[in-house]
C-alpha cells in the first residue's frame, strides 16, 4: 500500500481516532528501529574517512 492508498482508507477518520492510530504506528516503528539499531555496525572505514574529509576538510 502506498501513501495515497492509505490516505484514501483514512477518509472520514475522526481526529481522536487519528491520534490513536498515529501514536500506535509511531510506537511500533520506534520499537522496530530500536531493535534494528542493535545490529548496525560501521563496516566501511574508507567511506567514513571520505565523509569526514568532505564535511570538515
Amino acid at each position: 500500500m502506498d501513501a495515497y492508498e492509505a490516505i484514501e482508507k483514512l477518509q472520514g477518520i475522526s481526529y481522536r481516532d487519528w491520534v490513536k492510530v498515529k501514536t500506535s504506528v509511531d510506537r511500533a516503528f520506534e520499537m522496530k528501529k530500536r531493535e534494528l539499531e542493535n545490529d548496525i555496525q560501521l563496516t566501511d572505514k574508507e567511506k567514513v574517512k571520505e565523509l569526514i574529509r568532505s564535511q570538515f576538510g
